[in-house]
């Protein structure tokens, strides 16, 4: 969102799909683990809405309604680097308020 970012592309229904290169560990994570293979998780808003599309953008204004109803809610925070345990430590502080 915003400036142009660096892309890979995934396959769609065996089409090749450009997705953000940080949110691409995401999506192989999506493969890998029986957990998300439910089909009623499926909201990742880089992929579900195009900013390039002016008729999506105002899409993104909804997101809230999105995330009402969503019955369960997996944060992807990247693939970890040395200040991983510092953002899980704050995290955890987070959900004990």
């Amino acid at each position: 969102w915003g400036e142009e970012r660096l892309t890979k592309n995934i396959s769609i229904d065996g089409a090749p799909f450009p997705v953000l290169e940080a949110l691409y560990p995401l999506i192989e994570a999506i493969c890998d683990y029986e957990c998300f293979r439910d089909d009623r998780w499926a909201w990742i808003d880089s992929i579900c809405i195009n900013q390039e599309d002016e008729h999506e953008r105002p899409t993104v204004q909804l997101m809230d309604r999105v995330y009402q109803q969503l019955t369960r809610t997996t944060i992807w925070l990247g693939t970890g680097d040395a200040n991983g345990d510092e953002a899980l430590r704050f995290y955890h502080q987070l959900t004990d308020l």
